[in-house]
């Protein structure tokens, strides 16, 4: 869940905005660790796969103030699907929802007879939208279900979040503080590269710090603490590209948050976005360090 941003000085925030960013971040972040840490395996994935349906419902709104017209029930149930089967405990579904999702996006392409040349945006943003939230969030989903009996799926989980939450915090007072120089003005105008670059200190640091306090937790990590911030370091790279990723598409909306179903916060989309990528760059991590 992504937190603060990356702004550079200028006027304050209201205070009532300020407040709801405030009062939202204090109830979801021990909501979410109480589920990562509680929940019963199957359960924790129905609840990441409801989060994922809710972040591809935003992305398909995006689009469609675009100019697209995606298939967006379809899509949404593809994102809560694949999501649903990378994160259930044993299951190996998730390639055979992937073919789903792509045959049925094809074949209800196939009855867009009127509209032949928009169906190549509109398929494409709908599998766009599937596999990019379905997948980023699935993969959270994943990385907590390998290591459960040890803990250490919960473990990782939990580091993630940390490294994209502070990061982000790092960044915003930086940026505030001392952020000048823009980092992409045309995607999204408050990012610095000073915030950047202390949003990338930090996920390190708090890396280093897991990897030295809790050795046998995350030797898959690579068993000592520059390895660790090495790791925390990609991984915050991971999430700053997908911060940006989800401002060039609401850039491209002409809007300036994903919705407003969280208050202070915008759209469930814009709370995911940095794990929408950083999530996927952990489970390969794990998936090829042996």
């Amino acid at each position: 869940m992504s937190g603060a941003r990356n702004e550079a000085a200028g006027p304050p925030a209201p205070r009532r905005a300020s407040w709801a960013r405030v009062a939202t971040a204090v109830i979801l972040a021990p909501v979410t660790l109480a589920a990562v840490w509680l929940a019963p395996g199957a359960w924790f994935a129905a609840l990441a796969a409801g989060v994922a349906g809710l972040a591809a419902a935003e992305f398909y709104h995006l689009a469609e103030r675009a100019g697209v017209r995606p298939y967006a029930g379809l899509g949404v149930a593809a994102a809560a699907g694949v999501t649903l089967a990378l994160g259930w405990p044993g299951a190996k579904a998730a390639e055979a929802v992937v073919m789903l999702a792509t045959a049925g996006v094809t074949l209800r392409a196939l009855s867009q007879s009127a509209r032949m040349a928009a169906s190549f945006a509109d398929a494409g943003a709908t599998l766009l939208g599937a596999l990019y939230v379905g997948l980023g969030i699935g993969a959270a989903a994943a990385v907590r279900d390998r290591f459960a009996e040890q803990t250490q799926g919960a473990a990782w989980v939990t580091l993630l979040l940390a490294v994209v939450w502070l990061g982000d915090v790092a960044a915003l007072y930086a940026g505030k503080a001392w952020g000048h120089a823009k980092m992409a003005p045309q995607v999204s105008p408050h990012k610095t590269w000073v915030g950047a670059a202390a949003s990338l200190g930090a996920a390190a640091a708090v890396a280093a710090v897991a990897g030295a306090r809790w050795p046998g937790i995350f030797e898959r990590g690579g068993g000592s603490w520059w390895s660790m911030a090495l790791l925390g370091a990609g991984l915050n790279v991971a999430a700053q590209a997908g911060d940006l990723a989800e401002s060039v598409f609401k850039r491209g909306a002409g809007v300036k948050d994903s919705g407003g179903l969280l208050p202070g916060h915008g759209g469930m989309l814009d709370r995911m976005d940095a794990l929408l990528l950083a999530a996927p760059a952990l489970w390969l991590f794990l998936a090829v360090w042996r």
